[in-house]
């Protein structure tokens, strides 16, 4: 009896399809053994391409694909949904807003959770706006004080622009 010795991966599955298909030809006939272990060893491919893949913070705003992959990550179900209704050119915006506020994320739990109530009008091209005002508001630290610094000093007319247009409604109400 013969054994094979296979290198410990990081990966799920290790495979050749070699000795896939010894294993599976004394259980099926010769006729069904090649389409069978063909399907098998794509379902397989397919789960090894599907796998979840940790992107940390800093390599997200690398890429429009690196981002798409952050997000997919274990993040809000919500911002997933959100994403996945836009179309290209808003993902374009949204993705050039995450690599002004990512770097600058002190609580990333907190900014998912803020994501609902800033992106609710669709404005993703003052996303960074809205999530320092939200940050404001509500004191949740979600900005590092640099970011939040940052940002203020970035984007001075637009966050203006927004408080003198919420002092107005609330005077109004």
């Amino acid at each position: 009896m013969k054994f094979l010795r296979y290198k410990i991966e990081d990966l799920p599955f290790n495979y050749h399809e070699e000795h896939y298909r010894a294993l599976m030809a004394g259980r099926i006939s010769s006729i069904d053994i090649d389409e069978i272990a063909e399907n098998n060893l794509k379902m397989m491919d397919s789960i090894l391409e599907r796998r979840d893949i940790c992107i940390d913070r800093e390599t997200a705003v690398s890429s429009l694909k690196a981002m798409e992959a952050y997000l997919a990550s274990g993040k809000d179900r919500f911002i997933i949904r959100y994403y996945s209704s836009l179309d290209e050119p808003q993902r374009k915006k949204f993705f050039e807003q995450m690599k002004l506020l990512l770097p600058s994320i002190n609580n990333e739990e907190k900014l998912f959770r803020a994501f609902k109530d800033c992106l609710k009008d669709k404005r993703i091209e003052d996303l960074a706006v809205s999530i320092w005002l939200y940050d404001f508001d509500h004191h949740t630290d979600i900005l590092s004080e640099e970011g939040f610094f940052r940002i203020n000093e970035d984007h001075k007319e637009k966050i203006a622009e927004r408080l003198r247009a919420a002092a107005s409604r609330k005077e109004q109400e």
